[in-house]
């Protein structure tokens, strides 16, 4: 054995219990760091199937009372309950009083605030550790409730001390640590963090900062060891904060921070955000950017908030100017830096400002959706812009033969009143219904023969909820783009499109709690492992419909359709109906597709996107059989 391994083993062998706990718990951290970048750079991904039952039992969501108790999922469950075992364990073995378990809960307390240090932004610790941003959001507040039990634990202390001396020095500082840390615990709540993130975040930092420094203190004056492991958390942290800014200077190909030009809008109850970036800057679809904004104030500077891309488009410049891609982002207003960006832009000439903005970033580790036969999206108001760039990736794989996707289905429920960009959106969307056309052989002869067709994988349908439709319109069969008038049925469409026929399904939603809710009763009722369904978050701040919505409650619990949603059904026979607003004609004229008035036998989706994509049938099982897919 080797020198330094017998040292190691004689340290090994002396070591108290809380000391093997945090050698654990770094070994555990370096593994999963090895994982990830594994995963990341291998060309042979890691994947786990998703038939595995007992992979969908612990994707599940939990009961009320959980949820209430900040445990989503039956995972997320599973890991917070090993590591209570594991923190009993360590604490209690081979204990023999009570100031043992006093002096093993202060070493744990400070052994669990060294992976709190994270820097001033998560963003780049959840992208290194290949994690969705909400689970690091997650395991950040149980490890910070997990050290301030510890703190109390030992905080006990002070009980026994403070009868025999006075309140001096010695006891405030450790005094002011647990109550710092203590006072943490109220601004981690959903209700606190979805009406005030951004005052949130503030206290949070600042009394992070005074416990972490009258900790360091403490630890010192007791001449403790453990002062080198916070030592540590901090150099820890300070270099995520350093690593974040080199990973934006990476990107901008630039070796300091640049300010880029943004252009703020602001109409119709949305702020879009255009952002001119180098050439070489790449976002893919659903990764999302930081924005630091410190032209626009104080406040403002103290603050980064995180949008997602909406669109990542190449501008042409003046002859001689280099060639630039434009940075667009979508969000509605909020109290804070973005709703003083919207005041600013209303009272700006043509509610238009131009300010130099930062931008950190791209971040995040989007989902494949190319893997499955069937894509279902399902959508509510501004979740349309976070799906949009993963259809327009779909579409675009799909026509160059990269994925296997057969049916894609965009389901987006909208107001009106709330949402008047119907011009905008239909722009977007006739773009990409246009790529993914398949060419009619009478009409286009000169595609006949070509590989870089689309296969009419797409189609889109409208759910408008404040208005009625003037005419008794009716759809032709072939009719990619469709409206209705009344509320998602999640469990008809769901059960016609997670048939099997279409081979394996993920579905993507993006909308309120209540629609959330009804799209995870659906798919995890089923038994077949052949379906996924993937959350796509927005902003915290993100607002969406009350739950006292008659609109929202018709999504949760669907009922018989009324002649308000049987219009668009041409095998029935229209009435009578009132008429309560006109459809804008933009809303109604969203894609150039024909909307005729013919009595014909209606045919199902089904059936139609089995008579569009025969070859890309074809195509997909000799891919299949080749191994190329």
């Amino acid at each position: 054995m080797s020198r330094p391994v017998s040292k190691f083993a004689g340290w090994l062998a002396r070591a108290p219990v809380q000391d093997k706990f945090g050698l654990c718990g770094l070994l555990a951290l370096l593994c999963w760091i090895s994982y990830s970048l594994g995963r990341r750079f291998s060309h042979l991904p890691l994947r786990l199937q998703h038939a595995v039952s007992w992979r969908r039992f612990f994707q599940a969501p939990t009961p009320g009372v959980l949820q209430w108790l900040d445990i989503p999922s039956y995972l997320q469950g599973g890991v917070l309950a090993a590591l209570f075992i594991a923190n009993i364990i360590t604490i209690s073995l081979h204990a023999q009083t009570w100031a043992d378990v006093q002096k093993r809960a202060g070493c744990l307390a400070v052994t669990h605030l060294v992976p709190l240090c994270s820097g001033f932004s998560f963003s780049l610790p959840a992208h290194v550790y290949y994690v969705e941003r909400d689970t690091f959001h997650w395991a950040h507040r149980w490890l910070g409730r997990i050290c301030v039990l510890h703190c109390l634990l030992h905080g006990s202390v002070l009980g026994a001390n403070a009868r025999n001396t006075s309140l001096g020095a010695p006891l405030a500082i450790p005094l002011l640590a647990g109550c710092s840390l203590v006072s943490i615990l109220p601004w981690t709540l959903a209700a606190i963090l979805r009406r005030w993130p951004q005052l949130g975040l503030k206290v949070h930092h600042l009394l992070a900062l005074i416990a972490t420094g009258a900790l360091f203190y403490h630890l010192i004056d007791r001449v403790s060891s453990y002062r080198w492991v916070l030592l540590g958390g901090i150099c820890a942290g300070c270099a995520w904060g350093a690593g974040t800014c080199l990973h934006t200077m990476w990107f901008h190909r630039s070796w300091r921070i640049t300010s880029r030009r943004a252009l703020a809008q602001s109409f119709n109850r949305l702020l879009w955000l255009d952002i001119a970036v180098p050439m070489d800057w790449v976002a893919q679809p659903g990764q999302y950017v930081q924005l630091w904004m410190p032209h626009l104030g104080v406040r403002s500077s103290l603050q980064l908030p995180a949008f997602y891309v909406a669109s990542v488009d190449t501008v042409h410049n003046a002859p001689g100017a280099p060639t630039t891609r434009m940075l667009r982002i979508v969000t509605r207003p909020r109290p804070g830096v973005t709703g003083r960006i919207a005041q600013a832009a209303d009272h700006a000439t043509f509610s238009t400002i131009h300010f130099p903005v930062c931008v950190l970033g791209p971040y995040g580790h989007p989902p494949s959706l190319g893997q499955y036969g069937t894509v279902v999206f399902v959508l509510e108001d501004i979740g349309l812009f976070r799906a949009l760039p993963f259809i327009r990736h779909l579409v675009q794989e799909s026509r160059s033969r990269k994925n296997t996707v057969r049916r894609l289905k965009v389901l987006w429920q909208v107001r009106l009143k709330n949402f008047n960009h119907s011009h905008w959106v239909g722009d977007g969307i006739s773009q990409i219904l246009e790529l993914d056309r398949m060419f009619d052989r009478n009409d286009c002869p000169e595609h006949r023969h070509r590989d870089d067709r689309g296969f009419d994988i797409l189609q889109f349908t409208t759910h408008i909820l404040d208005t009625q439709p003037v005419d008794r319109i009716r759809y032709r069969n072939r009719t990619r783009l469709k409206y209705h008038f009344h509320a998602i049925d999640i469990d008809k469409e769901l059960a016609r499109l997670m048939d099997g026929r279409g081979g394996s399904t993920a579905v993507s939603v993006c909308a309120s709690m209540s629609t959330r809710a009804a799209v995870r009763r659906v798919v995890h009722s089923r038994t077949s492992g052949d379906c996924r369904l993937i959350d796509l978050d927005l902003e915290p701040s993100c607002e969406w419909w009350a739950d006292g919505d008659p609109f929202v409650h018709a999504i949760a619990a669907p009922r018989e359709s009324s002649n308000t949603g049987r219009v668009f059904e041409p095998s029935s026979t229209p009435t009578a109906m009132p008429v309560a607003h006109a459809v804008p004609e933009q809303a109604t004229r969203l894609s150039g597709e024909t909307l005729v008035d013919d009595r014909q036998p209606w045919q199902s989706d089904d059936s139609a996107v089995r008579g569009q994509s025969t070859n890309h049938k074809k195509w997909v099982r000799q891919k299949i059989t080749e191994g190329g897919v």
